[in-house]
């Protein structure tokens, strides 16, 4: 039986796919248009701080690097704050580059998962990923950003900022078709497999089981559906808080 697998594995690693055409979810593999299982392997596209300015360091020859280097695909990073600037403000501009992105990936038969990333909330806090407009950011005056980063995560205004938002409609909904507006410029594009749709959530001050139970499932679900409105079909990566899986 272990040959067997072993022998499957080589087949399945032996069939590279030569373009980047569009993948379908079968079981719990990626499939291609000719049944083949398909193994996603490649690089995070982003810069260090990701931070503004968003997109000015981007670059086709980027791309054609990455797949001399042998990878298949990229987590392309991006952000809400570029996203949504201001409240109900979407950034068109900023969604034009991340279109020549995904255009540049497909020329280069790269497959893109689409990354709403987040470090310790947003920019104010030391991290990225949320807006200001979107943080509880008048318990601290001035804020104290703390090293390493990662215990910025402990902070009064961290723990309060993801509090609010996993309990408010409103927010979510904004989140929501912030990345609505991604996937609907991102559905043109065979070559963009799905969306992860929030890097690395944290519970605030609920706890974690009930967090992943209850807050974080209804999370996925309102996000997903304004995913599936504009792109039916797509592969949608829910990351729990515990340890960091996603399904």
């Amino acid at each position: 039986m272990l040959r067997a697998h072993l022998v499957a594995l080589l087949l399945t690693l032996a069939a590279p796919v030569m373009a980047a055409a569009p993948l379908r979810v079968d079981g719990r593999f990626l499939k291609d248009e000719h049944g083949r299982v398909v193994i996603l392997h490649g690089v995070n596209y982003s810069q260090r701080g990701k931070s503004a300015p968003y997109t000015s360091w981007q670059s086709r020859e980027h791309f054609a690097q990455i797949a001399g280097w042998g990878f298949n695909s990229v987590r392309y990073v991006v952000q809400w704050a570029a996203i949504e600037p201001e409240p109900g403000t979407i950034d068109e501009a900023y969604l034009d580059d991340v279109e020549r992105a995904l255009a540049w990936a497909r020329d280069h038969d790269l497959h893109v998962l689409v990354d709403m990333h987040q470090d310790v909330w947003c920019e104010v806090f030391g991290g990225n990923g949320a807006p200001k407009w979107a943080a509880v950011d008048d318990l601290v005056e001035p804020n104290k950003i703390l090293s390493p980063w990662w215990k910025n995560y402990f902070t009064r205004e961290v723990i309060a900022s993801f509090t609010r938002f996993f309990k408010d409609d409103n927010l979510q909904s904004h989140y929501a078709k912030a990345w609505q507006a991604v996937a609907r410029r991102a559905a043109k594009y065979p070559n963009v497999v799905g969306y992860d749709l929030m890097n690395e959530p944290f519970p605030g001050r609920s706890l974690p089981w009930w967090f992943e139970s209850h807050a974080l499932s209804r999370f996925h679900e309102k996000v997903g559906v304004a995913i599936r409105a504009v792109h039916p079909g797509a592969v949608e990566v829910a990351c729990d808080e515990v340890d960091n899986d996603c399904d």
